[in-house]
């Protein structure tokens, strides 16, 4: 949700909904509190995702898990693992929170083994409470790669559903950087990511035109991705907007041999 209000009322808006639970899931209230969480704590800041994560859960057990779900990206992950010849390598989802995706794909192709990385509140309950032997996860950001480096070099699908949006562009430079150091030759990866932003003009603009990454009004971001995709050396294969929601959706992979 694109705004012009001042930061300060948008803040004074959304520590009030942090204050309302009536509001606390409905958009666009949800915005501005994630605005609030932005400015109380920082974005890579375990309490952020502490605080705003449980806002997350609350919402999706309200809408359900599998509303909201693109449903071209579970099919992208499911084709590729038909196609993959690494049969005991694994899928692996960065930031993927309450494991919405996994639990879709888990069911859709059960003889695959899947990673989770994330650190929100109540990820390890929530884990247990789904009781999925083939769901694994490692609470950490999805920024300290050290934490997960022996996931990433095993991991023959790599994907991830607005994770970026969440992190600066120089963090996000980094992460793929380190997909790149450490992940095999030809190791597939898919995003999912806002694609389109408002510019000076009130129009809609592509997120390839922007020379730098740009900070939208909801605190969160919107990047270059062919353009980050290309430098970190991975391969495009496809790239396709989403006129709905607005979306930007990469396939791609590695094309470097790991040393």
């Amino acid at each position: 949700m694109e705004t012009f209000l001042p930061d300060n009322v948008r803040y004074f808006f959304g520590f009030i909904i942090y204050k309302t639970s009536i509001f606390q899931n409905t958009s666009p209230f949800k915005y501005w509190k994630h605005l609030y969480y932005t400015k109380k704590f920082g974005e890579d800041n375990p309490k952020y995702w502490s605080e705003y994560g449980n806002l997350v859960l609350k919402s999706m057990e309200n809408a359900g898990y599998s509303e909201k779900v693109d449903y071209s990206y579970i099919e992208t992950i499911i084709e590729l693992s038909s196609k993959s010849e690494r049969k005991t390598d694994y899928i692996l989802e960065l930031g993927g929170g309450y494991f919405r995706n996994i639990l879709i794909l888990s069911e859709k192709i059960p003889e695959e083994t899947f990673f989770n990385i994330d650190f929100s509140q109540g990820i390890e309950e929530k884990l247990a409470e789904i009781n999925n032997q083939k769901i694994n996860l490692i609470r950490s950001s999805v920024t300290q790669t050290e934490n997960y480096k022996h996931i990433l070099q095993r991991s023959k699908i790599i994907f991830t559903y607005g994770l970026f949006m969440y992190l600066n562009e120089s963090q996000t430079i980094q992460v793929f950087a380190d997909i790149k150091k450490l992940c095999k030759s030809g190791t597939q990866i898919v995003i999912v990511e806002p694609g389109k932003t408002i510019s000076e003009n009130n129009q809609f603009m592509n997120c390839e035109l922007l020379q730098s990454s740009f900070r939208r009004e909801t605190g969160t971001y919107i990047h270059n991705y062919p353009k980050l995709f290309e430098n970190a050396g991975f391969l495009i294969e496809k790239k396709t907007y989403n006129t709905k929601n607005i979306n930007i959706f990469i396939v791609g992979k590695t094309s470097y041999n790991i040393q």
